[in-house]
Protein backbone atom coordinates (compact mmCIF):
# COMPACT_ATOMS: atom_id res chain seq x y z
CA UNK A 1 0.00 0.00 0.00
CA UNK A 2 2.82 2.75 0.88
CA UNK A 3 4.91 1.42 -2.40
CA UNK A 4 1.32 2.57 -4.32
CA UNK A 5 1.20 5.83 -2.62
CA UNK A 6 4.76 6.49 -3.37
CA UNK A 7 4.15 5.70 -6.73
CA UNK A 8 1.19 7.38 -6.90
CA UNK A 9 2.71 11.07 -5.58
CA UNK A 10 5.30 10.59 -7.99
CA UNK A 11 3.27 10.15 -10.63
CA UNK A 12 1.19 13.12 -9.68
CA UNK A 13 4.65 15.04 -9.93
CA UNK A 14 5.56 14.56 -13.11
CA UNK A 15 2.18 15.45 -14.34
CA UNK A 16 2.04 19.03 -12.78
CA UNK A 17 5.52 19.23 -13.64
CA UNK A 18 4.26 18.60 -17.16
CA UNK A 19 1.74 20.84 -16.66
CA UNK A 20 4.27 23.55 -15.63
CA UNK A 21 6.41 23.43 -18.33
CA UNK A 22 3.68 23.60 -21.30
CA UNK A 23 2.40 26.73 -19.51
CA UNK A 24 5.61 28.07 -19.41
CA UNK A 25 6.19 27.59 -23.49
CA UNK A 26 2.74 28.36 -24.14
CA UNK A 27 3.54 31.96 -22.64
CA UNK A 28 6.77 32.68 -23.68
CA UNK A 29 5.26 32.08 -27.44
CA UNK A 30 2.56 34.33 -26.46
CA UNK A 31 4.88 37.24 -25.49
CA UNK A 32 7.10 36.34 -28.22
CA UNK A 33 4.38 36.58 -31.10
CA UNK A 34 2.46 39.37 -29.59
CA UNK A 35 5.64 41.33 -29.18
CA UNK A 36 6.17 40.46 -33.43
CA UNK A 37 2.97 41.11 -34.30
CA UNK A 38 2.50 44.69 -31.86
CA UNK A 39 6.40 45.57 -34.01
CA UNK A 40 4.94 45.25 -37.08
CA UNK A 41 1.83 46.98 -36.62
CA UNK A 42 3.15 50.08 -37.06
CA UNK A 43 1.29 51.84 -34.32
CA UNK A 44 3.90 53.45 -31.46
CA UNK A 45 2.58 52.00 -28.21
CA UNK A 46 5.30 53.34 -26.24
CA UNK A 47 4.10 53.52 -22.14
CA UNK A 48 1.43 50.91 -23.35
CA UNK A 49 4.29 48.24 -24.37
CA UNK A 50 5.40 48.01 -20.24
CA UNK A 51 2.08 45.60 -20.13
CA UNK A 52 4.05 43.19 -21.37
CA UNK A 53 5.95 43.81 -17.64
CA UNK A 54 2.59 42.24 -16.17
CA UNK A 55 3.29 38.67 -17.02
CA UNK A 56 6.23 38.45 -14.77
CA UNK A 57 4.12 38.49 -11.73
CA UNK A 58 1.38 36.54 -13.41
CA UNK A 59 3.91 34.11 -14.32
CA UNK A 60 5.52 33.98 -10.83
CA UNK A 61 2.21 33.32 -9.09
CA UNK A 62 1.30 29.94 -11.27
CA UNK A 63 4.91 28.96 -10.84
CA UNK A 64 4.72 28.95 -7.27
CA UNK A 65 1.28 27.87 -6.79
CA UNK A 66 2.08 25.07 -9.26
CA UNK A 67 5.86 24.22 -7.84
CA UNK A 68 4.76 24.48 -4.18
CA UNK A 69 2.08 21.42 -5.68
CA UNK A 70 4.74 19.97 -6.96
CA UNK A 71 7.59 19.87 -3.58
CA UNK A 72 3.97 18.72 -1.35
CA UNK A 73 3.89 15.37 -4.24
CA UNK A 74 7.97 15.04 -3.55
CA UNK A 75 7.30 15.59 0.04
CA UNK A 76 4.60 12.77 0.29
CA UNK A 77 6.71 10.47 -1.37
CA UNK A 78 9.80 10.88 0.30
CA UNK A 79 7.21 10.17 3.67
CA UNK A 80 5.73 7.18 2.35
CA UNK A 81 9.24 5.81 1.18
CA UNK A 82 10.78 6.62 4.12
CA UNK A 83 7.88 4.87 5.96
CA UNK A 84 8.33 2.09 3.40
CA UNK A 85 12.43 1.88 4.42
CA UNK A 86 11.88 1.51 8.37
CA UNK A 87 9.05 -1.57 7.43
CA UNK A 88 11.41 -2.99 5.47
CA UNK A 89 14.46 -2.41 7.92
CA UNK A 90 16.86 -0.24 5.50
CA UNK A 91 16.06 3.33 7.37
CA UNK A 92 18.13 5.57 5.80
CA UNK A 93 18.19 9.70 7.26
CA UNK A 94 15.91 11.76 5.33
CA UNK A 95 17.61 14.21 3.19
CA UNK A 96 16.61 18.22 4.71
CA UNK A 97 17.38 20.05 1.43
CA UNK A 98 14.81 23.09 2.16
CA UNK A 99 11.93 24.15 0.27
CA UNK A 100 12.44 27.28 0.16
CA UNK A 101 16.06 27.15 -1.92
CA UNK A 102 14.22 24.46 -4.46
CA UNK A 103 10.80 26.75 -4.71
CA UNK A 104 13.64 29.75 -5.41
CA UNK A 105 15.97 27.75 -8.21
CA UNK A 106 12.24 27.08 -10.18
CA UNK A 107 11.75 30.29 -10.26
CA UNK A 108 14.89 31.25 -11.52
CA UNK A 109 14.37 28.59 -13.92
CA UNK A 110 10.90 29.50 -15.18
CA UNK A 111 10.74 33.27 -14.84
CA UNK A 112 14.03 34.32 -15.71
CA UNK A 113 13.54 33.13 -19.47
CA UNK A 114 10.43 35.59 -19.28
CA UNK A 115 12.02 38.49 -17.83
CA UNK A 116 14.48 38.54 -20.66
CA UNK A 117 11.74 37.97 -23.15
CA UNK A 118 9.62 40.86 -21.51
CA UNK A 119 12.90 43.41 -21.57
CA UNK A 120 13.22 41.98 -25.40
CA UNK A 121 9.41 42.63 -26.02
CA UNK A 122 9.10 46.14 -24.30
CA UNK A 123 12.49 47.19 -26.23
CA UNK A 124 11.12 45.88 -29.36
CA UNK A 125 7.57 47.64 -29.56
CA UNK A 126 8.71 51.05 -27.78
Amino acid sequence: MLKALCEGSFKRRNELEAIVWKTNFSLWTGVVLSAWALHNNAVHLGFGSLFFALVIPLQSYVVHCFNTSIQQAVSFAMAYLHELEKMVGIEQPLSRSTRRTQLLRWHLVEVGPTALLVVAAIKLVW
